[in-house]
């Protein structure tokens, strides 16, 4: 039985420890990594990062939100389709 996960995409910068900023952000706000891969696509200078994020305090809207007020740049399935 196939199943759908709600996961978010985010670019980070295409260097060693370019990760470092979304990780510490993750870190502090006591959000879990379920898993994490990398897409085989580049955006700009950005290597795209795919997350599945869970947190007992903080639903799924308000971490995106949260990501998004410390400069995690999201990516959204139709930036993706647009590869």
């Amino acid at each position: 039985m196939a199943k759908t996960n709600h996961v978010i995409c985010i670019a980070v910068p295409n260097q060693p420890a370019g990760l470092d900023k979304a990780l510490a952000v993750i870190e502090e706000n006591n959000i879990s990594i379920e898993y994490m891969y990398s897409l085989n696509y580049i955006i700009g200078n950005k290597a795209l990062m795919v997350l599945r994020l869970k947190s007992d305090e903080m639903e799924r809207a308000k971490i995106a939100e949260l990501l998004c007020e410390n400069e995690i740049v999201m990516v959204t399935q139709s930036d993706i389709n647009k590869l």
